[in-house]
């Protein structure tokens, strides 16, 4: 950005759409729960080839920058397998189950399918793990 000024929204309209985003992203003991305002199609959501996770760190130096490296210490990145897909009762929730998910300093999560109104879902999360919540993934969805 250009902006002067660190973080923040600079600008924030209503369009009248429903929002397409993903709305809380937790991640548990055996894998990771996400919320959306808007419902998902349940063939779709569940479907574990529209979800693909990607993990890497990154070596602390005293230079800036480092190459990618997998959990193992090679360079590249780690393809976390997700083993099934359960979507809550109102299509708002997934869970994901990763059951060898970890803190990691970076993930990339692509996620693909579409809402209940036909509406093509093809979005990505960017962040980085800290923490692994002590809950199942099952028991959040519920909560859901």
């Amino acid at each position: 950005s250009d902006q002067p000024q660190e973080g923040g929204f600079y600008r924030v309209r209503r369009t009248g759409v429903p929002i397409r985003a993903t709305r809380t992203f937790h991640v548990v003991q055996d894998g990771v729960v996400l919320t959306f305002a808007t419902p998902l199609d349940a063939d779709s959501a569940t479907d574990p080839d529209n979800w693909r996770l990607e993990a890497w760190n990154y070596r602390w130096s005293e230079e800036y920058g480092s190459p990618e490296y997998t959990r193992s210490g090679e360079e590249g990145r780690d393809t976390l397998t997700i083993h099934r897909v359960m979507l809550s009762k109102e299509g708002k929730a997934v869970f994901l189950e990763i059951p060898d998910i970890m803190p990691t300093m970076q993930f990339h999560l692509i996620i693909r399918g579409s809402f209940t109104d036909g509406t093509p879902l093809e979005n990505y999360l960017h962040g980085t793990i800290h923490a692994v919540e002590n809950v199942s993934g099952e028991q959040l969805l519920d909560a859901r």
